[in-house]
């Protein structure tokens, strides 16, 4: 098999190597706009982070996904945030692309994916004997809205480790 420089089996089939890397240089950034005003606000943001080996100027394996992120809120009250998220992680650029085991070849992630969340934030005012819960509030949300699989981009497509589906949160929050 060209590019494999590992050991292989008695019929010639590569066997899974897994290497540590002398030196690796990390770059990336991560950009982000921000706005916010009385009634509404919003993000955007983007990050890319790359692994790159020092002797052969390659990326190093188990790649990271270039990540864009878009956030909304409107406050129809004082004390109520209604707010969405869209997160997109682009299709990874992978070294390798597969990885060959018992002489079967896995790819790595190879799509990009979205997911959209929801949520509500719910001050409330208080007043003479409740002056405790002056900074108490209620957080309710949906990550994951329509429940879509995904995975990690370091990961084979075919991996039994799929991210969770949709999953629905409440919190009550204080600060003292």
């Amino acid at each position: 098999m060209s590019g494999h420089d590992g050991p292989v089996s008695e019929e010639g089939t590569p066997f899974a190597t897994y290497r540590n890397v002398d030196r690796v240089s990390r770059n990336g950034f991560e950009a982000s706009l921000a706005y916010d005003a009385p009634m509404a606000g919003g993000s955007l943001g983007f990050s890319r982070v790359n692994l790159e080996d020092e002797a052969t100027g390659e990326k190093t394996p188990q790649a990271f996904a270039d990540k864009a992120t878009l956030t909304a809120y409107y406050r129809p009250l004082s004390t109520l945030r209604l707010g969405a998220s869209v997160n997109h992680w682009f299709k990874p650029d992978q070294n390798p692309k597969t990885l060959t085991s018992r002489g079967v070849e896995y790819w790595y992630v190879r799509e990009s994916f979205t997911q959209t969340g929801i949520n509500a934030v719910w001050t409330p005012r208080t007043q003479g004997d409740l002056s405790f819960m002056k900074d108490v509030e209620v957080a309710f949300g949906v990550n994951n809205l329509f429940d879509q699989p995904y995975i990690n981009a370091r990961d084979v497509e075919t991996t039994s480790r799929v991210g969770k589906g949709r999953n629905v949160y409440l919190s009550l929050g204080s600060r003292f």
